[in-house]
């Protein structure tokens, strides 16, 4: 555990101090009225490390004012820090250096910088201050608050890296298709993403039948309850005609009349047959179409659909490898620091007990021990960033080999969307280029000769028969039945037709049971991921919790009705949320994370409390603490110090 303790502190010129100068134990409590400059001494101390104040700001008013608000002339800012770093005295201390024309004339400042006491480049001081603890980190474990004024996806950043690593395959032992996406290489994001997509293929798909069924039920003719005596209606009407004819035609020329019905029976069956066939050719080439039209479409919308998703795949996994890649240039920096670290020849040249000088000897001999521990502990540091390096760049590796699967996914969709487009605007121009019914039978050469003929042989026997007034009346009976007879024939025809509709049904019908089975094996998926991700998510909420011993964190936000889970990071203490506790509770609340973060990064730095009267019991911590406290009585800082 780093341990950082503010031993001292020397103002000079800083804000509204003149002069000032502190020496601080483990505790310090440090009074006065408002205005005296207790923050300010938290500003001078953040200013001197990292040239900002208790607020982030790095352009707030360094210099002393005159009242009327003008920069006081001739006073060099200064500020003297002196740290104990596990035990090790660090003296840094950063100047503002006024700046003058050649009449006196202010002209602004320049900085200068001391690393126990020689002076160096800022670039060198800032280096310095890195290497004891970092700016980020720096200020989430001295200033209160600093962490819950982070954005939330910053703050499940910081919490995540603090939460114990479990292993997602024991997790998911009782989610069997979780565990299976899980063992197979895919994120549980990647297997939720493919079961909303497959959900919503299915949903569409089964939505489609109610419709083709109607269209079914819409084409089905409606035929007579009795269509079942019709058989038995025909023959009895074809034995009327056959009655009606006898009488019409007992003549010397019935042989040849008789002949000529025979014919023109026989034209008539012939012309009906054709009529029927081409109805029903022309009735099955256009139910292929339009099927095949409907059946395109589905799979256009289907591909569209996961054409969508591919896309937030690939936003996703660019985005994704940008962070890492961040991720990775950052440890590059690390490995760069680490290696660029030097022994410091001058340490530890006296005996840290009685302060006696160490004989050369004695120096020789602790240098070599040091620079051998240093030695070590530099290639430990060095192979321990390569080996997270190794990891990112692997992890980038495999988001890049993701994301170039999605792009070739994604052509091949698109591939698949233009054939797809193309075939149905060619099949709908066949569909629209089906001809009528009565425009198929005027181009048919059998049809037109067997209407051709048909009508000669009408004409020959009207020719050959004389109708008497009971004659007459005898053919307007045999018309009668003969209208009748294909009125029959015409509902007997429509049978087939119902009997092709009745085999199409059940193949909806089975098609719908399909679908629907599909839609509930993807609802219990998506049942399943739901429960796994909620059993995920508990653990992660609990296992960061428990690195706290006031606060908790509430990582997820789940609304049930649309099986959603949303990214959070609310922080409460006993159910209440940060934003509605009380200002001493806050305190305390920052206090207690302040402990957690130390503890995770094992790092111990100065906690500053303002405004610590407005608290009864302060949190215990193991970090050293300041504590201001604005009071009316103390005129002039009061200072009181605790071990």
């Amino acid at each position: 555990m780093k341990t950082i303790l503010l031993k001292s502190i020397e103002i000079k010129n800083f804000k509204g101090i003149k002069e000032l100068a502190i020496d601080f134990t483990h505790r310090v409590e440090i009074y006065g009225r408002n205005g005296l400059g207790k923050t300010s001494i938290l500003d001078s101390f953040l200013w001197c490390l990292f040239g900002k104040d208790s607020s982030g700001s790095s352009s707030f008013s360094v210099r002393p004012l005159n009242p009327d608000g003008t920069i006081k002339e001739h006073h060099d800012v200064d500020v003297h820090c002196i740290l104990s770093i596990d035990g090790a005295d660090k003296s840094l201390r950063r100047r503002w250096v006024e700046k003058v024309d050649k009449n006196g004339k202010y002209k602004g400042n320049e900085g200068a910088y001391y690393v126990d006491n020689v002076p160096v480049k800022e670039v060198d001081y800032k280096a310095v201050i890195a290497d004891i603890c970092k700016e980020d980190l720096f200020t989430l474990i001295t200033s209160t608050g600093a962490f819950n004024r982070m954005k939330d996806a910053d703050r499940r950043a910081v919490l995540a890296g603090m939460a114990d690593s479990f292993d997602e395959i024991e997790m998911a032992k009782d989610f069997p298709h979780v565990l299976e996406a899980l063992r197979s290489g895919k994120s549980l994001d990647i297997f939720k993403s493919e079961v909303k997509s497959g959900r919503t293929r299915a949903d569409v798909e089964l939505n489609q039948y109610p419709t083709r069924l109607k269209e079914n039920a819409d084409s089905r003719p409606t035929l007579p309850d009795d269509i079942a005596l019709y058989p038995t209606k025909k023959m009895e009407l074809e034995a009327s005609i056959s009655t009606l004819d006898t009488q019409l035609h007992g003549d010397d020329n019935a042989a040849y009349k008789s002949s000529l019905r025979v014919e023109i029976d026989r034209l008539s069956s012939d012309k009906y047959q054709i009529e029927d066939s081409k109805k029903r050719a022309r009735l099955e080439k256009y139910t292929t179409i339009y099927d095949d039209i409907t059946r395109k479409e589905s799979q256009i919308s289907s591909y569209k659909r996961e054409q969508d998703q591919v896309y937030s795949s690939i936003d996703w996994y660019e985005r994704e490898i940008k962070v890492q890649e961040e991720v990775l240039q950052e440890l590059v920096s690390e490995w760069e620091m680490v290696n660029n670290k030097t022994f410091d020849a001058n340490a530890d040249t006296e005996c840290p007990m009685c302060k006696r000088p160490f004989s050369q000897q004695d120096i020789e001999l602790r240098r070599n021990e040091l620079i051998e521990s240093f030695n070590q502990e530099k290639v430990y540091l060095r192979n321990a960033v390569d080996e997270r390096g190794k990891l990112a760049a692997e992890g980038i590796d495999k988001l890049r080999s993701s994301l170039e699967n999605a792009r070739i996914r994604l052509e091949a969709i698109k591939s698949e969307l233009a054939t797809l487009t193309d075939e149905v605007s060619n099949r709908r121009k066949e569909l629209d280029a089906i001809p009528s019914l009565e425009l198929i039978l005027q181009s048919d050469k059998e049809y037109v000769n067997v209407c051709s003929t048909l009508e000669k042989k009408q004409a020959q026997l009207r020719g050959l028969e004389l109708p008497t007034d009971d004659q007459e009346k005898v053919l307007e009976k045999r018309r009668e039945l003969e209208v009748q007879l294909k009125d029959v024939d015409n509902k007997l025809s429509m049978l087939k037709q119902i009997e092709m509709l009745d085999k199409r049904k059940a193949e909806l019908e089975e098609g719908q049971k399909q679908a629907g089975e599909l839609v509930a094996h993807y609802k219990m998926l998506e049942d399943e991921i739901l429960g796994y991700s909620m059993k995920r998510t508990d653990y992660i909420e609990q296992n960061i919790s428990s690195k706290f011993r006031l606060v908790q964190f509430k990582m997820f936000e789940y609304n049930l009705s649309n099986d959603n889970v949303r990214e959070v990071c609310i922080c409460t203490v006993n159910g209440v949320p940060y934003k509605d506790l009380n200002t001493a509770m806050k305190y305390n609340a920052d206090i207690d994370i302040i402990n957690a973060l130390s503890a995770h990064y094992s790092i111990l730095a100065p906690i500053f409390i303002d405004r610590a009267e407005s608290i009864n019991v302060i949190e215990d911590t193991q970090s050293q603490r300041i504590d201001l406290y604005a009071t009316k009585e103390d005129t002039v800082l009061r200072i009181e110090k605790f071990n």
